[in-house]
């Protein structure tokens, strides 16, 4: 695949790459200071069974461009929009990793199905915050002060917080050296001060009420031994969406793709096929081995 250029309906240039083809079409999209590069051991082998797998780099991170405007998820969702828009893709699958999640679920909840034919989630809860009859938010960025601290660090320690952040990826196992290098510096492509506020936004938002109304196939996975997540936040998803499986990766993490590529490539591609093939898509017949 190339590295290719969109530029925004607000003007912002963004990197996407596109393996191209007529096979069934997967989006994937990465979380919180990351980019579509998280997605290297997965877009090869994804696009040699014939998908055809799309990326991007949200802007103010990867090599897409930095600007102040934006910094809310609702907007990552319409950058989604407008890049399936442009490759003209038709009933797509998303899969969204961390906040990933959430820029699907407001996709769903601003423009529909519109191109979307199932989603898949990697390891977000439902809520980040804990509050009053929700005590499943996030292990990390779970109060409002926590979010103040991080955004500190992000201006002060940044190198520190690309270390944290690359360790809360991995599982039991913990990252190289060499991994800790090659996130670090991706980590560090980023416009941090936007990706505080982004933060700010994404953190904040609970998607309890939206979660039922999702009626498409949905494939929810869980890092077993994941740093950043309750269990039970993120099974509520799957629990929750009407049409929905959880499926686990009891070794691994926040970042269960990369760490354990080989299966992840194995169930998102049987996903993907099952959605486009299967005429109910009833994910409670979805074979998961």
């Amino acid at each position: 695949h190339q590295d290719m250029n969109l530029v925004t309906d607000d003007g912002v240039k963004l990197r996407y790459t596109d393996t191209m083809g007529d096979g069934y079409p997967l989006v994937l999209l990465h979380g919180w200071t990351a980019n579509g590069r998280w997605f290297d051991r997965n877009v090869p082998y994804l696009s040699s069974k014939g998908l055809r797998v799309v990326t991007m780099d949200y802007r103010g991170m990867g090599d897409s461009e930095h600007c102040k405007h934006g910094a809310r998820v609702a907007r990552l969702s319409k950058d989604v929009k407008c890049l399936v828009d442009k490759l003209e893709l038709e009933n797509a699958v998303f899969c969204g990793t961390s906040m990933g999640f959430t820029v699907i679920s407001l996709y769903y909840e601003l423009f529909g199905k519109h191109r979307l034919k199932g989603a898949a989630f990697v390891d977000q809860t439902a809520a980040q915050y804990i509050k009053p009859g929700w005590e499943l938010g996030s292990l990390g960025l779970c109060t409002r002060e926590m979010v103040a601290d991080m955004k500190a660090s992000l201006a002060n320690t940044p190198d520190d917080v690309a270390r944290g952040v690359a360790f809360s990826g991995f599982g039991i196992e913990p990252p190289s050296e060499e991994e800790y290098e090659w996130f670090g510096n991706e980590f560090r492509k980023c416009d941090l001060e936007f990706c505080g506020r982004l933060m700010e936004d994404h953190a904040n938002l609970d998607l309890r009420d939206l979660i039922p109304t999702m009626k498409l196939p949905i494939l929810n996975f869980i890092g077993g031994s994941t740093k950043c997540h309750q269990i039970k936040g993120m099974e509520y998803i799957g629990d929750h969406a009407p049409n929905a499986k959880n499926v686990y990766y009891d070794a691994f993490g926040h970042w269960l793709y990369w760490e354990n590529s080989h299966r992840f490539n194995e169930d998102i591609l049987r996903f993907v096929n099952y959605v486009n093939e299967s005429a109910a898509s009833d994910m409670a017949s979805f074979p998961t081995e």
